[in-house]
């Protein structure tokens, strides 16, 4: 019997995801507050 997912795992292609530059940590601020929700309640369920 094979392992397929051993075998596939070393298809499987590898994430790059971009990372900020350490220049900017701890600079964020928050502008502000949710006050409204984008999305009517009645509708949260299909989402």
């Amino acid at each position: 019997m094979i392992d397929r997912k051993r075998d596939l795992s070393d298809t499987e292609p590898k994430v790059l995801r971009p990372t900020p530059p350490a220049s900017i940590a701890g600079k964020g601020r928050t502008l502000g507050d949710l006050v409204t929700s984008v999305v009517e309640e009645q509708d949260w369920k299909l989402l």
